[in-house]
């Protein structure tokens, strides 16, 4: 546990919780923070399976892009995921995050290599969108 404090604390990143009817259900933040470009690695997890699928997510992400760009200043927020991850790509599509790269067989995901997608969302594109 205290490994994954000092994680979560370390300097080089920013988490914030996310919560459902008052009870802790995940994390979302950032990761690899480039305060030069502007730039930093979104994470989120919405740990418990029984609450997936119910807006959690969506909201979370919602929020944080604006902390990310209207309160932190951030030009440009990306995030890795899984090709096969259908939901989470249409989710971030419908935030305006687009295709930056594909990372073929990238990773092992139960003894089998899965490619891995890049995708990426500027501030430009999300004031457009969301003003």
């Amino acid at each position: 546990m205290e490994d994954l404090a000092r994680h979560l604390l370390a300097p080089e990143r920013e988490y914030l919780a996310i919560a459902y009817k008052d009870e802790f259900v995940g994390t979302i933040g950032t990761e690899t923070i480039d305060l030069a470009s502007g730039k930093a690695e979104m994470r989120k997890l919405v740990g418990k399976p029984q609450m997936r699928g119910k807006g959690i997510g969506k909201r979370a992400t919602f929020l944080f892009l604006y902390h990310a760009f209207a309160i932190r200043g951030y030009e440009k927020i990306y995030l890795h995921t899984l090709d096969a991850n259908i939901r989470n790509l249409n989710l971030n599509a419908n935030f305006g995050f687009i295709l930056e790269g594909v990372f073929f067989e990238d990773v092992v995901v139960d003894g089998a290599r899965r490619d891995v997608v890049r995708m990426a969302l500027t501030e430009p594109v999300w004031r457009k969108m969301f003003e």
